[in-house]
């Protein structure tokens, strides 16, 4: 991350930009839309006692973001100092007390630490003195996704060029005295907009459900100078934690074994069935690297079996949106921000055609004045004007497309595909195909094989079922023979697991 620049909001700027999109037929919105401009418009540079805001471009996106900035008590390395925190894509921040332009970021440093020093570490275990300081800087342990508020989703739905430009409309038909089609119009809105706010908070709720999950674990920390042991929610424990590992259950951090031995099953992580064995870190002089995976229990696999000593103790290295697991829902919940190629057609075909209204009220306003000269008042002409330009826009597009996105959630959700972003539905629907590296990534351990298809020298596709695979072609068996889960081939019958 590079270094920060320092802001505070202008007050009143933002009802001053949602008044300018109303006014300027959403013609505004695009200058919004370039980072500087929003800059300039909604924040001003503050000095080091006054921001409130940082700016941060982010170097894989080279987007411009401002991130809100807040006065926290934290512990890094060590040392307990108080500093100006602020979250950017899930991960924690502080700017450095000695160069506020610095960000770093907020991790639990244990790479090249040696071995034999991470397990005396270790079997101290956390001061239950220091548990509030920790817990101000490192967060719960949890996955936490807010459910957008009502008025948070109305805001992304209503304030876009589309929703501006029939706002406009209705503001032109009521002063023309079109109050029941209007009345209509804002009705069948509401209620396609009520639709799209309630799917879209029970997306959110059924995501949160499934990643907060909270159990019961066995924390050893040291209260008056003993080690004790403690039940807590999973959600309670910290880096530095000294937790014991039991049969069954689902590891709820990343974790660096110290003592004893188990299997582990990564499926919810790498898609492989196939069972892991993990072993304790040596107690040796060499320096502990993240790409020792024998060691590492990450969060999200499940503890299968405990071999040899019953009792597995484990370090608690990462946490929250900091660990393997956590990174990869991240990538999920913050995607690229990139505007479907629709929303660009349709941000463009409506400046043509406003354009192309604005062109045909200036030749309607020349005819009407400095033609036909009729006795007509200005306000009226004026009127008829702008009302030609709303006419070349149908009055229920945003609705139509609302409501299209809605039902398209509605489709998902029966096959059990959960959607947070129903503008993202354009281009999961342009996908036609979808490739797995191997069957194992799917299937678990349990193959069946019903058919095949081959291809012979005259392009003929030929498709042979289970079983007559004793037709294919020699290649065709070769092939089928080192397929993945499929063992004996005898007397050109399969056997499978």
């Amino acid at each position: 991350m590079n270094t920060v620049k320092l802001y505070c909001r202008r007050r009143y700027m933002k009802g001053l930009h949602y008044f300018l999109n109303v006014i300027t037929l959403s013609l505004f919105q695009f200058l919004m839309e370039k980072p500087k401009f929003r800059r300039v418009f909604l924040f001003k540079r503050a000095t080091e006692e006054e921001f409130t805001y940082v700016q941060i471009k982010c170097r894989k996106t080279k987007k411009t973001s401002f991130c809100k900035v807040t006065t926290e008590n934290i512990t890094v390395d060590g040392r307990q100092f108080e500093a100006k925190t602020f979250s950017f894509n899930k991960a924690r921040f502080y700017l450095n007390p000695k160069n506020i332009f610095e960000p770093i970021e907020i991790k639990f440093k244990l790479i090249g630490i040696p071995h034999n020093q991470i397990l005396d570490i270790a079997k101290m275990g956390l001061n239950c003195s220091d548990l509030p300081i920790i817990e101000s800087t490192y967060k719960l342990n949890s996955l936490q996704i807010k459910v957008l508020k009502t008025h948070q989703i109305l805001k992304k739905e209503v304030f876009s060029f589309v929703y501006y430009f029939q706002i406009f409309s209705i503001i032109i038909w009521c002063l023309d005295d079109y109050y029941w089609f209007c009345l209509l119009l804002i009705v069948m809105t509401t209620i396609s907009l009520h639709f799209v706010v309630s799917e879209t908070k029970d997306q959110m709720r059924k995501i949160r459900e499934k990643l907060i999950k909270t159990d019961s674990i066995k924390v050893f920390r040291m209260n008056e100078g003993v080690l004790r042991q403690e039940n807590c929610d999973t959600s309670h424990i910290f880096p530095g934690d000294l937790v014991a590992l039991t049969q069954g259950m689902v590891v709820p951090a990343d974790i660096i074994l110290v003592k004893g031995s188990c299997l582990v099953n990564e499926a919810a992580l790498s898609g492989e069935s196939r069972l892991i064995s993990k072993a304790p870190i040596n107690n040796d002089s060499e320096e502990f690297s993240e790409y020792e995976m024998g060691h590492i229990l990450f969060a999200g696999s499940k503890v299968e079996d405990v071999l040899e000593n019953p009792i597995v103790l484990g370090y608690v290295w990462r946490t929250g949106f900091n660990t393997l697991n956590g990174k990869m829902i991240k990538s999920v919940l913050i995607p690229t921000q990139e505007k479907a190629q629709i929303e660009k057609d349709l941000s463009w075909f409506l400046l043509i055609m406003i354009i192309m209204g604005v062109i045909g009220a200036t030749g309607y306003l020349i005819c009407e004045l400095a033609i036909v000269k009729n006795p007509i008042k200005l306000s009226k002409v004026i009127l008829r004007a702008l009302e030609l330009i709303t006419n070349l826009v149908p009055a229920f597009l945003p609705l139509c497309l609302s409501q299209s996105n809605y039902y398209g959630m509605r489709r998902m959700e029966k096959h059990k595909i959960v959607c947070t972003d129903h503008k993202q539905l354009n281009i999961a629907g342009s996908i036609k195909s979808v490739f797995f590296d191997k069957t194992g990534t799917i299937t678990n351990k349990n193959l069946s094989l019903k058919f095949c298809v081959e291809c012979d020298s005259q392009d003929q596709i030929r498709e042979f079922e289970a079983e007559s695979t004793q037709e294919c072609s020699s290649m065709s068996q070769r092939l089928l023979a080192a397929c993945h889960t499929l063992c004996n081939f005898i007397r050109l019958e399969w056997r499978c697991d």
